[in-house]
């Protein structure tokens, strides 16, 4: 049983204090790596659900006006407890969008697992978030999945990886990634593979339209 790992980097994402936050979300480029346990379809169905509500922007246009009249008072010390309540409030939005992001990818990933698609081929979906940093969060989805090969099963894990945030480019610096593990493992050793196992109508399974509560 051999573990093996592939990175796949997800899109840009911005971060400018005072102003605005956003995460773009995970490549859609099919990795050959599962060309036997995934459809390419399916995969673009997954990551398509994943990003289509996980792909946000805050904007905070008000609170940058705020700041910005503060720091012009500052020297009259008025704007000493302006700039300070700015800085406040857009640490606490910044936690918030990306805890709502955190917890909409996490519940994605449980409704994935918990599928009969998943199930039968022993399939399971995980999220990686790294350590807070100035440069915000990076996240990672982590496909685990049975290969069987000459009758033996070997575990085989793929990321692919995103980064939500980047509060400073000039001031950026690495993380350590800690892992959130949000399902139990479902694994199937006498499952075949994609090629002989599809649905029920012998196409691929189509993960574009599974729910999750707002």
């Amino acid at each position: 049983m051999e573990r093996t790992s592939h990175v796949i980097r997800g899109g840009r994402a911005n971060y400018k204090q005072f102003s605005k936050c956003s995460f773009e979300g995970f490549s859609r480029n099919y990795p050959p790596e599962l060309r036997n346990v995934l459809h390419p379809n399916e995969y673009d169905s997954i990551i398509r659900n994943i990003n289509l509500n996980s792909i946000k922007t805050k904007k905070t246009s008000t609170l940058k006006v705020v700041a910005v009249s503060g720091e012009v008072l500052w020297i009259a010390l008025i704007g000493i407890p302006i700039v300070i309540g700015c800085m406040v409030a857009d640490k606490i939005i910044y936690q918030r969008f990306y805890k709502k992001i955190t917890k909409n990818i996490q519940t994605i990933l449980f409704q994935l697992n918990s599928s009969e698609l998943c199930i039968s081929r022993g399939i399971e979906f995980s999220l990686h978030k790294s350590s807070k940093t100035m440069a915000g969060f990076e996240y990672s989805i982590n496909i685990s999945y049975l290969k069987l090969s000459g009758g033996r099963t070997q575990s085989t894990i793929m990321n692919i990886s995103a980064v939500p945030s980047s509060r400073r480019s000039n001031n950026s610096s690495a993380t350590t990634s800690t892992t959130t593990n949000i399902v139990n493992n479902y694994h199937n050793t006498n499952q075949a593979p994609l090629s002989t196992k599809q649905n029920s109508t012998g196409k691929p399974t189509d993960l574009t339209n599974i729910p999750i509560d707002k």
